[in-house]
């Protein structure tokens, strides 16, 4: 998770959070620094390191964004209760084109009767 961009799931019992690293407005990295005490870089690596300060900021900050005010120091869990999961992006249509046989390929036996043709159709 150390180069955090894309879309990640953030879950803690009872709660869950969709978190885009990469999508963050520069007042929100603001707020993140000051919180935290370092660059949002050293903030979002020490989230993969599952550093006790940089959890709490996380899950601080993604409260606040949900409407819930709550002071940094109240935020209290179990880290083995925290999870972060990259959310894949689904291939696009041209990636499964490519990875898919023709549809209009069909098999044949070959001639000398040992394995398949593959043959196109109009």
């Amino acid at each position: 998770m150390s180069e955090l961009v894309g879309t990640w799931t953030v879950t803690l019992p009872g709660e869950t959070f969709t978190w885009e690293p990469d999508e963050m407005m520069l007042s929100e990295w603001a707020d993140v620094e000051e919180a935290y005490g370092g660059t949002f870089m050293d903030w979002v690596n020490a989230i993969d390191a599952r550093e006790a300060k940089a959890c709490q900021v996380l899950i601080w900050w993604l409260r606040r964004r949900k409407g819930i005010d709550i002071d940094l120091d109240a935020v209290d869990f179990k880290i083995r209760q925290l999870t972060t999961t990259e959310i894949k992006d689904p291939p696009s249509p041209e990636d499964v084109a490519a990875a898919s046989p023709s549809a209009a390929a069909t098999s044949e036996p070959s001639p000398d009767a040992v394995g398949d043709l593959a043959t196109s159709t109009p």
